[in-house]
């Protein structure tokens, strides 16, 4: 068990002391006797295609297979998320265990499993369709031992976790509902628990202008992907620390319609990162202010005074994702 780190002693206790319980130790037995029936059901999850915001569905299914395995209490709420409630026999806390359903693949992709020897291989098998699997048969463990808790337990498939999904169903789930604790089961790596949040806020910023002819408008036409340019030699120099781990990049670029115009139109996508909400902040103010300035550089490059033909900036921010960490 090499690789592992070392866990608190009294949660490790804690842990150990709850596995002896003889209903909990037939439960993890019964887990690992149904291995095949888990992972036939993680290939029938992964053959149905789920892109991000259309998980209808997938979700459909994650549905049906818990109120099949004993839950009454099923609902797919208004953004889609699938919540089926196991309740406690007390006034004890919520914990909700969810595992996001949405694939990163675009719809369209191929998603039949294959198996080469004790390997499956699709897209998205283990992100997320492992998780699913494991939220459902931690469900199927506590019906059939009959495991009561005293709180109450929310079986949860989110949507829209990838991407420009900016996990708005857990969001979602978060914001309108009394929830004490949230477990995300997501992914392969069984070894691994994370309890810091890496933060992500996300920018489309499009500058427009009047463009024009590359030769009869040069000199009184602003290019917004020269604006742009200016830019990005502003952003490539700031500088991060690599503890907290802080992070920066320009994704995507489109502009210009041809060789031989002055571009009235270019937008960026930024993605910026970071475990600190403190240095998360930081990046972004200087991001935004190297565009805006960039935008006003460009107009006084060529002395333009006229506000209908100055460049104009628009911040649209597509992902906004607090980041934080939790005591180890």
């Amino acid at each position: 068990m090499k690789n592992i780190p070392q866990v608190n002693e009294k949660v490790l206790e804690l842990v150990q002391t709850v596995a002896k319980e003889p209903a909990v130790a037939d439960a993890l037995k019964l887990i690992a006797d149904q291995t095949e029936i888990a992972m036939q059901e993680q290939i029938e999850l992964c053959e149905i295609e789920a892109p991000t915001f259309h998980e209808e569905k997938r979700a459909a299914s994650v549905a049906e297979r818990m109120k099949r395995y004993g839950l009454s209490n099923v609902h797919i709420d208004e953004i889609g998320n699938v919540i089926g409630v196991r309740k406690g026999s007390g006034n004890g806390p919520v914990l909700a265990l969810g595992a996001h359903m949405d694939s990163v693949f675009p719809a369209g992709t191929d998603v039949k499993v294959r198996q080469e020897g004790n390997i499956y291989r699709a897209p998205g098998i283990g992100d997320n369709c492992s998780g699913l699997r494991a939220i459902l048969q931690v469900l199927r463990a506590l019906e059939a031992q009959k495991i009561e808790t005293v709180g109450d337990i929310w079986f949860v498939g989110t949507v829209g976790e990838e991407g420009n999904g900016d996990i708005r169903g857990s969001k979602h789930l978060c914001a309108n509902n009394k929830l004490d604790g949230f477990i995300a089961v997501d992914s392969t790596d069984v070894g691994r628990v994370l309890y810091g949040a890496v933060g992500s806020h996300r920018w489309r910023l499009s500058i427009d202008g009047p463009g024009g002819h590359s030769f009869a408008e040069f000199g009184k036409a602003p290019s917004a992907i020269h604006a742009v340019c200016r830019a990005g030699d502003k952003v490539a120099d700031i500088q991060v620390p690599a503890d907290p781990k802080t992070t920066f990049t320009i994704g995507t670029i489109k502009g210009g319609t041809t060789v031989n115009t002055i571009a009235a139109h270019c937008e960026v996508d930024v993605d910026i990162r970071s475990v600190s909400n403190e240095e998360l902040l930081r990046v972004e103010a200087e991001i935004l202010s190297a565009f805006e300035g960039a935008v006003k550089a460009e107009n006084a490059r060529w002395g333009v005074t006229d506000e209908t033909k100055k460049l104009r900036l628009t911040k649209t921010q597509i992902g906004n994702r607090p980041g934080g960490m939790r005591p180890a």
